[in-house]
């Protein structure tokens, strides 16, 4: 069963694994690698999207990550993290379920357009926002008052209080409500709790992070991690960049802003006693070193869906006509599935499937050096795709167990070793 999560064990990185697919083979590759290299992982990891989208429950996935911990005789803590919820629903299925770990998302009731206020708008929209004792608080204890977090320090404005004020007000109550409802259901367990406040449309500056952590500090919300809004793109399944062409679509790959405010990010993390939480994290190769160099301990990293595009390679190479028709498919819904998502796939730019072998095709779905638009397809449209081919994906797995594992395993460890969490390794072979 889910022992503990990772902030109960101190101060480690944390590697969530998150794993789409039902039929549980990927998460006895992650078991067997979590035995192998000693190291504590979120073996259970899901999102109130994903299970809706593959049609699983949060029971599900926790059981599944049980029965693979079973199977590969893992007997060192491992979690499981009940990601974005966002209703109190959720919260109880996932207490019900067995989960440790439970990352809140508030993003519906972040008022985003609060970015763009100004004058009179700002002060009538903050009145009309926060009732009236609540206010005088923010006005009395913020404006003027400096947060000295070394090497920095930061101080609020009238405006900034006001503007923060309204943006995370809501979301403020949100947390506050699904964190007491937790603490109240798992009773005298210990649990760790997240907030994810990545999905803005903007990055989270460091007025909005300190406002935020001194508010839940204060309401005794015991964070385990926040999930800012970095600067800089984590689009699913390729690798980070910092700024785009939108007439070319070319891509700019500058760390510089990236590490000045991860600097920043970590140092606020720190003070208030929380780790620093990456989301879309997977396949993000180039801002690992800095993560592992500033972050450190202060680590979660969360990966997910690409060992479903993994998968997705074994099928190429041996049922290229299947994945064909997956394919195909996947295109017919894409434009659908993409919604959720923020992306700049061009199916323009994927080479015809239907012109090449299997091994070509498993070439193109290679992370890094492949062709990022059909990862990006295949990556968004799990859910469709799942449920239309998901026993005919299973046959071909099952019959390639060994040949998964292996691509599951070397998968993952190219995300552990520029961490610092493992030493050089050898793909196996």
């Amino acid at each position: 069963f889910p022992w503990t999560s990772p902030q109960v064990l101190g101060k480690k990185p944390a590697f969530g694994m998150g794993y789409r697919a039902s039929w549980g083979l990927g998460n006895v590759a992650q078991a067997l690698l979590a035995k192998e290299l000693g190291i504590t992982v979120m073996l259970a990891q899901q999102s109130a999207r994903e299970t809706e989208r593959t049609g699983r429950s949060f029971a599900d996935v926790v059981d599944r990550a049980t029965w693979s911990a079973f199977e590969a005789h893992l007997n060192i803590p491992w979690g499981a993290d009940g990601d974005h919820l966002k209703t109190e629903e959720q919260v109880r299925e996932t207490v019900s379920a067995g989960y440790t770990y439970f990352t809140y998302d508030p993003s519906q009731e972040i008022e985003n357009k609060a970015d763009w206020l100004e004058g009179k708008e700002l002060e009538e929209a903050f009145r009309r926002t926060i009732p009236d004792e609540k206010r005088k608080r923010l006005l009395k204890k913020y404006p003027g008052h400096s947060f000295n977090i070394l090497p920095f320090s930061y101080s609020f404005s009238l405006d900034q209080v006001m503007r923060i004020g309204v943006k995370y007000y809501r979301a403020l109550g949100k947390i506050f409500k699904l964190y007491r409802l937790t603490k109240d259901l798992k009773g005298r367990e210990p649990f760790d709790a997240e907030i994810s406040i990545d999905e803005t449309q903007k990055e989270t500056t460091p007025l909005e992070q300190v406002f935020i952590s001194n508010e839940l500090k204060e309401k005794g919300v015991q964070l385990a991690g926040l999930a800012p809004h970095f600067p800089g793109y984590f689009e699913k399944a390729i690798d980070y960049y910092s700024q785009k062409d939108l007439q070319t679509g070319k891509k700019r790959r500058d760390l510089k802003d990236f590490e000045k405010r991860l600097r920043e990010i970590v140092a606020i993390a720190r003070y208030f006693g929380y780790k620093v939480s990456v989301h879309s994290g997977s396949d993000k190769f180039l801002i690992y070193p800095l993560l592992s160099k500033i972050a450190k301990g202060l680590l979660h990293l969360k990966t997910a869906g690409t060992s479903y595009v993994e998968e997705m390679k074994i099928i190429a190479r041996h049922d290229p006509n299947l994945f064909r028709e997956v394919y195909t498919f996947a295109r017919a819904e894409f434009q659908r599935e993409r919604a959720t998502y923020e992306l700049s796939t061009n199916l323009n730019n994927i080479p015809d499937p239907f012109n090449l072998k299997g091994e070509e095709i498993a070439n193109l779905l290679e992370s890094g050096s492949g062709n990022d638009d059909l990862r990006q397809l295949i990556h968004v449209t799990y859910g469709s795709v799942l449920s239309r081919f998901r026993e005919r994906l299973w046959e071909i797995l099952r019959e390639n167990e060994e040949e998964l594992f292996t691509t599951l395993s070397n998968h993952l460890k190219r995300h552990l070793q520029p961490l610092g969490l493992i030493e050089k390794f050898r793909t196996n072979t």
